[in-house]
């Protein structure tokens, strides 16, 4: 086990290096048989790691909470209230954002007291109004080993301890990974040329969840072939809403008009057929 004088560790390494083995090892996540030390794991898709027994959030915390430790329950919640969440406790967990099920998942892991807590990739989706109060938590309970796995190194403090995967002493299978090289075509097949557009606008793109409250309100903005666009905003801003929308997942509200080189189109009758969608777990892409 890793040792510091600050209880969280950030696990560096490049893609492929080994970072998820080595934090689902340390917390027996790999192991068949329950272990006996008190660990805990959660991967880059928090959703995954939501109970699933739970209509709200708040109920999902009390299912993880350690009553016997009233003072660590506190501090979690306190950390709940000060950046905002506690409006979200009586909301399905399945329909939070990415960021707020982020939230969710790690609070519901520090309840159970684990002695470390493996977290990869997971942080990746907070912004850093919530991130950086979150480590603060961290360090605060301090009976809990944290280690953390991110591709954003640079948003961490320089006080936490970084420690490169190379440098872990760790058991690597001898068979290497293989590549195959994979021939693209030059030209692109003439069912794509005729679905790609100049020009995509949408115009007045409203949606609510729940009637009266709504997520994206008289929204409007183009896109133009050629361009690569950031979607930027708060966890829990409606970037994810907003994709579905366009790739036909989710319905819009009616007055919502969607215009493709001046053509107008609706996504939802041609799911897929207009914008494509790389899923955040790629399992769910793949199978």
């Amino acid at each position: 086990m890793l040792t510091s004088t600050e209880n969280i560790s950030l696990i560096e390494g490049n893609n492929f290096s080994g970072r998820s083995d080595y934090l689902r090892t340390v917390t027996s996540f790999n192991e068949s048989e329950t272990s006996d030390a008190k660990n805990v794991f959660i991967g880059a898709v928090p959703r995954n790691y939501i109970s699933g027994l739970s209509t709200t959030s708040a109920f999902e915390l009390k299912l993880h909470s350690k009553n016997e430790n009233v003072s660590h329950n506190n501090s979690v919640n306190v950390f709940l209230k000060e950046i905002g969440f506690d409006h979200l406790l009586n909301h399905d967990p399945f329909k939070l954002s990415g960021g707020e099920q982020t939230i969710l998942t790690v609070a519901s892991a520090m309840l159970l007291a684990p002695s470390t807590l493996a977290i990869d990739c997971t942080l990746e989706q907070l912004n850093e109004q919530w991130k950086n109060p979150l480590i603060n938590l961290f360090r605060m309970n301090k009976e809990i080993n944290y280690l953390i796995a991110d591709n954003r190194t640079e948003e961490y403090s320089n006080l936490i301890k970084r420690i490169r995967i190379s440098d872990i002493d760790k058991r690597v299978d001898d068979e290497k990974i293989k590549f195959r090289d994979i021939s693209i075509p030059d030209a692109l097949p003439d069912i794509i040329k005729k679905n790609i557009a100049n020009k995509f606008e949408i115009r007045n793109l409203s949606f609510a969840y729940q009637k009266n409250k709504p997520v994206l309100k008289d929204i409007s903005f183009n896109l133009e072939t050629g361009k690569i666009y950031f979607l930027e905003g708060m966890n829990g801003a409606g970037k994810s809403t907003l994709a579905k929308i366009l790739t036909g997942v989710l319905k819009p509200e009616k007055n919502t008009s969607f215009f493709m080189d001046g053509r107008k189109v609706n996504p939802y009758e041609h799911p897929g057929k207009i914008f494509g969608y790389c899923y955040q777990n790629p399992d769910e892409q793949l199978f």
